[in-house]
């Protein structure tokens, strides 16, 4: 295994190698190790794989313009499946004949999944343009108080249903946690939402955050780093990601280099779950942005152990909310049904943190920690057992739940 500084330093040679000599025919050249799944959207890994798959644009009451993907199903099924940071709908079909998609069309749900402004699929506004400064003012707080209501009130708008199941991983249950509290109404909208890998604290989140956290984790620095970064992070359109695309898929090193040095260590070691075949698939879909200042929130809930919104510095928080310190987010207002899985070796949701939201949720109906001893982050999504460790188990809620 290659120590995560040396991944690093190797990463960055490769990167600023690339960055002096290629032209775009070059890294259209060093690109093409990446497979086909790796390169399609996820309309057309859909369709390669036999599903009908429609897209439809939907308008936030702030005017953000989302993607919205439907598998049709039973309309008296609907699923809605929500990403998490820097991901995009794609992450739920990677594993084409055994992703989650394909297990819920298996079973006949109407699968729904929604895309959060800012990814790939959602860069697009009625007034703002994304070169705009103005367009990346969000954070979870925003994709939770307007993107998932509307994505909500659509799904149920279309399938005629005044109730839907909801699964999501990382990110896409923070947003639930955030809509629950601010928008409580939508909380008789959900009958149940699988958390997969929840996040609302990051007390004891792994050590290679903490050096982010003292960092970015005070207002300040959060508001530097957003104008610096023009508000944008890792879209995937860029020559940044593109660059991250080449280094993580060549045939030498790059799997001990990116999953092993990298990924492993931010989010826990699953090398069994995750392939070096299936390393150019991921990274061709990941990340494919977000706002600087939505990790800048996530950052500040770690440093300051609240969960709460987003921290503009005492003087703006005066102005804003009213108070100095940004309002914390009511967790007992979150009266939807909600199920969290969690696993053994996630380094980014720790048991602890998952406690403390167990604690505060007022109607957790279960609580299952992944028999996989290894079971990570990511293996909620990517990984190659979950069919065998994860969707039935998925399935068993969505069925003793519907109503």
């Amino acid at each position: 295994m290659i120590p995560r500084s040396i991944s690093l330093a190797i990463i960055l040679s490769i990167l600023l190698q690339c960055a002096r000599s290629s032209t775009l025919d070059d890294m259209t050249l060093m690109l093409s190790n990446m497979p086909e799944d790796g390169r399609l959207q996820f309309p057309e890994l859909a369709n390669k794989y036999g599903y009908k798959c429609d897209t439809y644009n939907v308008t936030t009451d702030d005017r953000y313009i989302l993607t919205l993907y439907n598998i049709p199903g039973d309309t008296r099924r609907p699923v809605y499946l929500q990403h998490g940071f820097e991901d995009s709908a794609d992450t739920f079909l990677l594993r084409t004949n055994t992703s989650l998609v394909a297990f819920l069309v298996e079973h006949g749900y109407d699968v729904w999944l929604g895309n959060m402004r800012g990814n790939k699929y959602s860069r697009a506004h009625e007034s703002l343009l994304p070169d705009d400064l103005q367009f990346w003012e969000f954070s979870v707080h925003e994709a939770g108080t307007y993107d998932l209501p509307a994505m909500i009130d659509f799904v149920l708008k279309h399938t005629g249903q005044k109730q839907l199941q909801a699964i999501g991983h990382s990110e896409g249950t923070t947003v639930f946690f955030v809509m629950g509290a601010q928008r409580p109404e939508y909380n008789d909208k959900v009958k149940l939402v699988i958390c997969l890998s929840p996040v609302a604290y990051l007390h004891h989140s792994s050590p290679p955050l903490f050096p982010l956290i003292s960092l970015v984790g005070g207002p300040a620095a959060s508001a530097a780093l957003s104008v610096a970064a023009h508000g944008d992070l890792l879209k995937n359109s860029s020559v940044a990601v593109d660059l991250i695309k080449v280094a993580c898929t060549q045939k030498l090193l790059s799997y001990e280099v990116c999953a092993e040095g990298v990924f492993f260590t931010a989010v826990g070691r699953d090398s069994e779950q995750f392939e070096p075949e299936f390393l150019p698939i991921a990274i061709g879909h990941y990340p494919c942005g977000s706002s600087v200042k939505t990790g800048a929130h996530f950052l500040q809930i770690a440093a300051r152990k609240k969960f709460a919104q987003y921290d503009y510095g005492l003087a703006q928080n005066k102005l804003k909310y009213g108070s100095l310190e940004p309002p914390l987010y009511d967790l007992s207002k979150v009266k939807m049904k909600i199920a969290l899985v969690v696993g053994k070796a996630d380094t980014l949701t720790a048991p602890k943190d998952l406690q403390l939201l167990r604690k505060q949720l007022p109607d957790v109906v279960n609580y299952h920690v992944m028999d996989w001893e290894k079971w990570n982050h990511f293996d909620m999504v990517w990984g190659k057992y979950m069919y065998v460790f994860l969707f039935n188990h998925i399935h068993e809620m969505l069925t003793k739940y519907y109503v």
